[in-house]
């Protein structure tokens, strides 16, 4: 049987650490799901489209496990299900700009200016993976 894992960025689930769940308590319950097939595109495109990965094209045994899912919400409970749980948008946690506000004040360890506050939008706008990448260029400037 083929070792199955997960393809989002920063993501390691994988079947083999099923069998070894005193190292990895995380993996109980977890199940990897194999991307829609061919005959459902539009579906297909959607996960690839939420996985963003650049030049990602999902193969056979290509999957996404079920950490990446709503509850209740999964390919075995609706076909038509999609992935809406990532690193890039915080786990589908919403942040207050305030706790943002808090972040990027100790990150960038000064007092709140002008240009803080337009990171905090920012940071509502981008989402959490474009935000990092903004945060390294301010830092680096």
């Amino acid at each position: 049987m083929p070792k199955h894992f997960c393809c989002v960025p920063d993501c390691n689930s994988a079947s083999a650490k099923k069998n070894n769940l005193q190292k990895y308590p995380w993996m109980k319950g977890v199940k990897l799901f194999p991307f829609p097939l061919r005959k459902a595109a539009v579906l297909r495109k959607q996960w690839i489209d939420l996985v963003r990965r650049h030049d990602f094209t999902p193969k056979k045994y290509t999957r996404i496990c079920s950490r990446h899912f709503l509850k209740g919400q999964t390919p075995r409970d609706d076909p038509k299900a999609k992935p809406t749980l990532f690193p890039y948008n915080n786990w589908g946690k919403k942040c207050s700009p305030l706790y943002i506000f808090s972040l990027i004040i100790s990150v960038n360890a000064c007092r709140p200016t002008k240009i803080n506050l337009l990171l905090v939008h920012a940071y509502l706008i981008l989402g959490h993976f474009n935000f990092q990448f903004l945060i390294r260029l301010f830092l680096k400037s």
